[in-house]
């Protein structure tokens, strides 16, 4: 006749049925149309992962539990190639690196494939996101816009009480470059503090603020980022031992500890910043009394705090990494 028609089925060795594929082609008109199935896959720890079916873009989620499937067409007109496919992913929970995320479900529609570019306002939702500090209800709005970028339009989780959320940022898929801004919502100090070892610091309050986070040659940058208390609170630090994470000259030493061993603040303010290699740096301002010292005198003071923040911010983002290989994928075939 007039044109090619064909018809596939794939299989994995211990599946009977993988996928079906039905094309067509015209050669008059150089048109290629084919509708592609991917019935739900399950992944399970022992069985089916996503290594199994790419080794490439498998080895990016270890692992893994939950079942995805694909479903849409792939067009070709005159050498112009086209797509309409939908991955769903249902339930999707595994690890990169040190990462962890559960409950990962959405919809991404691939609408090209050279490079790869998604429809506008595409949109994925997690219960858990472990990078360090526990996030928890994520959502995320994004977009590929085929020019080695991904757009993310909205994206939100709940951190300790509070939430964090992006303002809208257009990021490079190699990682150096890249900038977003991080706003901080009512988070509560204790419970973000669990996090932190700096045995003998209980804080009271919830913070807000903005953190702005950029890449530098691979490397977390922090520059003049600010949290500050949403109403007075408490502060009571008594070290557990003689090593003090503070950074004051022996001369003050006593003078601050004994002020915050019961520190009733009316201000908390805290700056955060970060150089390319170096350590996490937290300025803490601080005004208020403590009652029980100088008859409850009102005293204002500046401290550096050091600690296991940097570990923290260092450990949680080093396993994430998007390997060359995709990288190459997702910019172009």
């Amino acid at each position: 006749g007039d044109d090619l028609r064909f018809t596939g089925n794939f299989h994995m060795e211990d599946r009977r049925y993988m996928a079906n594929l039905e094309a067509s082609y015209q050669p008059e008109t150089d048109q290629f149309k084919a509708l592609i199935r991917v019935p739900p896959v399950k992944f399970e720890p022992g069985a089916v992962q996503p290594l199994d079916l790419s080794p490439l873009y498998g080895a990016f989620f270890e692992d893994a539990e939950g079942s995805f499937e694909i479903n849409g067409e792939i067009t070709a007109d005159n050498g112009e190639v086209a797509s309409d496919l939908t991955l769903f992913i249902f339930d999707l929970s595994g690890r990169n690196g040190d990462i962890r995320v559960d409950g990962l479900n959405g919809e991404i529609t691939l609408s090209g494939l050279n490079p790869w570019t998604t429809l506008p306002q595409q949109t994925l939702t997690a219960e858990h996101l472990d990078v360090g500090l526990p996030l928890t209800d994520l959502s995320l709005t994004m977009a590929l816009p085929g020019d080695d970028s991904l757009r993310i339009d909205f994206a939100s989780a709940k951190l300790a009480g509070g939430r964090i959320v992006v303002d809208p940022s257009v990021l490079q898929l190699r990682p150096d470059g890249n900038a977003m801004m991080l706003n901080v919502r009512g988070v509560d100090i204790s419970a973000l503090l669990e996090d932190v070892d700096i045995p003998g610091l209980a804080v009271s309050g919830r913070l807000t603020g903005h953190i702005p986070v950029r890449m530098t040659n691979g490397e977390i940058v922090i520059e003049n980022g600010r949290l500050d208390a949403d109403s007075a609170g408490t502060l009571r630090y008594v070290p557990t031992s003689g090593d003090v994470p503070l950074d004051l000259d022996d001369g003050n030493m006593e003078l601050v500890l004994d002020a915050l061993a019961n520190f009733e603040f009316t201000e908390l303010g805290i700056e955060v910043n970060r150089q390319a290699g170096g350590s996490t740096e937290l300025g803490l301002h601080i005004a208020g009394a403590n009652p029980d010292l100088y008859d409850g005198y009102p005293i204002e003071f500046n401290v550096n705090l050091s600690g296991d923040l940097d570990k923290i911010v260092r450990e949680s983002l080093a396993g994430w990494r998007i390997p060359e290989e995709i990288r190459k994928k997702l910019s172009g075939f």
